[in-house]
């Protein structure tokens, strides 16, 4: 019937919930991370809760520089996550965050000298 069908989503459910308890978060969000033409180049996982936090994975490397992380909010304000060092080889950027992540409606990821920016929305 129905409860075994659903048996695998309910599980799920159940450690997630207690993952966000044990940790005492709001939630936890993965969004992709889109280049100026539209395709994916990664994921954003965010999770709300004390502290809140953005972790970042790349499908493959960005062009190697200094990329900062701007959080853009509902009501247009930004915030830097922070400025992230990538080379090469690099594939992931992280950073806790200072701001409510539920006012968040972006996350844009450019370098430093310039240059199309990387973006994540937020729902």
């Amino acid at each position: 019937g129905v409860l075994v069908a659903t048996s695998a989503e309910r599980q799920l459910g159940g450690q997630l919930q207690a993952l966000l308890s044990r940790a005492q978060g709001k939630y936890i969000a993965v969004t992709e991370l889109r280049d100026a033409a539209g395709r994916d180049v990664g994921l954003v996982f965010h999770y709300g809760g004390e502290p809140s936090w953005i972790f970042a994975t790349l499908d493959r490397p960005l062009p190697p520089g200094r990329y900062e992380a701007t959080l853009v909010t509902r009501a247009g304000s930004t915030s830097t996550l922070g400025t992230f060092s990538l080379g090469a080889g690099d594939r992931s950027f992280g950073a806790t965050a200072d701001i409510d992540l539920s006012r968040v409606t972006l996350l844009r990821l450019r370098d430093v000298r310039g240059g199309p920016a990387y973006v994540a929305r937020f729902q």
